[in-house]
């Protein structure tokens, strides 16, 4: 998800750490089925490549909204963008776009207190994520949506693109699923020329609850030609939960319906074909490469899985936007 999938995977890997290891329009439009949150069109010069743009929404919702569908929509120009709820005021300042370091923007403080909404994948440009009946993410009372953004413009001439979200709600009465995210990173990557994979285990004892999966969104750049996410049994034996060969600018993201119930570990990685004669390691860039996903499930809990050269660690911790729900 660009650099914000790169944020995700340095919280990871700092967690690991400290455990001793396109249309303008008017911010918030009202819709049919819930809200749009739309951002104002922003400039990219000829062969530039913005990944420091961050924009925000107050919502000024008096109570909780429950999410069962989001449909991004984004003119030319949008490598990726991710989507996320925070407490009203977190970034204070006039709603629009701004640069992420002026304000302060920080994926370890939104994982502590804030949610995650919807993430783009690489250059698609119409994308829906939609959970089985009943399953909902929720934005508390008075939110603000903070979004970082990664834009290029590969083209001669100056570009002015634009982008926005549609969500459709449920009422509360109505949610039967509490949904949370779920991120794992593979750190390592060293892609060689030509066609290679890679993949991870990662053991899911340590979480205080099982994972059933309702939504898996990859993440890889050009190279990518296909993800993969199997279920481990304690014997081993791989069980299918996800797998795509979606290239860019298509939606890589899908709904697992029926849910599916992790075992005791996950495996996941992604396939590659370098044309290069040099080796592409992990970053944000269009020029880099990840082996990343997004989840969501009915843990509670926020969960977030760093694979390094020792191994994956996993960690998790209640999920914010659930508090007092």
């Amino acid at each position: 998800m660009g650099s914000g999938m790169l944020r995700w995977a340095l919280l990871s890997a700092s967690l690991l750490q400290a455990a001793g290891c396109s249309d303008e329009g008017a911010p918030v439009q009202e819709a049919r089925a819930g809200l749009t949150v739309a951002l104002p069109a922003i400039d990219v010069d000829p062969g530039a490549e913005a990944t420091s743009l961050c924009a925000t929404v107050s919502l000024d919702n008096e109570d909780p909204l429950w999410v069962e569908e989001a449909t991004f929509r984004a003119g030319p120009g949008w490598h990726h963008s991710e989507w996320f709820t925070v407490p009203a005021g977190t970034y204070p300042g006039p709603d629009g776009v701004w640069s992420c370091d002026e304000r302060g923007f920080d994926l370890a403080a939104i994982a502590l207190s804030g949610g995650v909404l919807f993430a783009q994948s690489t250059q698609a440009t119409l994308e829906r994520q939609r959970f089985a009946a009943g399953a909902a993410l929720a934005i508390p009372a008075r939110a603000q949506v903070v979004v970082q953004l990664h834009l290029i413009n590969s083209g001669d001439a100056p570009l002015s693109t634009s982008a926005a979200l549609a969500l459709a709600t449920i009422p509360g009465e109505r949610v039967t699923t509490r949904l949370a995210p779920v991120a794992f990173s593979y750190l390592p990557l060293a892609i060689p020329p030509g066609p290679s994979q890679v993949r991870a285990d990662c053991d899911l004892r340590s979480l205080p609850a099982a994972l059933d999966l309702y939504w898996v969104l990859p993440h890889y750049h050009r190279l990518g030609t296909r993800f993969v996410l199997e279920s481990l049994a304690g014997d081993g034996t791989p069980r299918l939960v996800y797998d795509t060969s979606a290239g860019t600018g298509e939606p890589l993201g899908g709904a697992i319906d029926p849910v599916v119930a992790l075992d005791e570990q996950l495996r996941f990685g992604c396939d590659y074909t370098n044309p290069t004669s040099t080796v592409v390691g992990f970053g944000p860039t269009a020029a880099d490469e990840m082996c990343i996903f997004l989840a969501f499930s009915d843990a509670a809990e926020m969960v977030v899985g760093s694979v390094t050269e020792e191994g994956c660690r996993v960690f998790s911790w209640p999920y914010a936007p659930l508090a007092g729900l």
